[in-house]
């Protein structure tokens, strides 16, 4: 199974747990309208499918490295891999929410966001911010 990645070849990947990650649910009922009377409700299944997303920031390097492994690795984040639980810090297997590919846009300084360029090789990096959502697998 692939692995999280965890370097670029001069820049280190974000690893977590991440300070912005937030948890939420799928409905685990589903509501069925009757005919006559009051509609029933009945459960989906019996697991509550879990998603963690969480903000990160990349530099052009990273997102390349990143964009590659998605498509090449995960085939399109079809494949699920390992990597950290980004609440608890625990070992966990993540695939990508279904529909949601991860998009990035170029960070514009701000006066009150500071963006401290990396210099690799004498060139200023870019950054890139984004959000990825990921169904935390059983």
């Amino acid at each position: 199974m692939p692995a999280w990645l965890t370097s670029g070849a001069t820049d280190p990947f974000p690893q977590g747990p991440f300070i912005g990650a937030k948890v939420d649910y799928d409905s685990a009922v589903e509501f069925f309208q009757t005919g006559i009377g009051p509609g029933k409700m009945r459960m989906k299944g019996t697991r509550q499918r879990e998603y963690h997303t969480t903000p990160l920031e990349l530099t052009g390097r990273q997102l390349d490295l990143f964009n590659n492994w998605f498509t090449l690795i995960l085939y399109n984040g079809t494949l699920s891999f390992t990597w950290t639980n980004m609440i608890t810090g625990a070992a966990a297997t993540y695939r990508f929410k279904e529909g949601t590919r991860p998009k990035f846009g170029l960070v514009s300084p701000a006066p009150n966001y500071v963006v401290a360029p990396d210099k690799v090789g004498g060139e200023t990096q870019r950054h890139y911010t984004g959000t990825i959502a990921l169904e935390l697998m059983p």
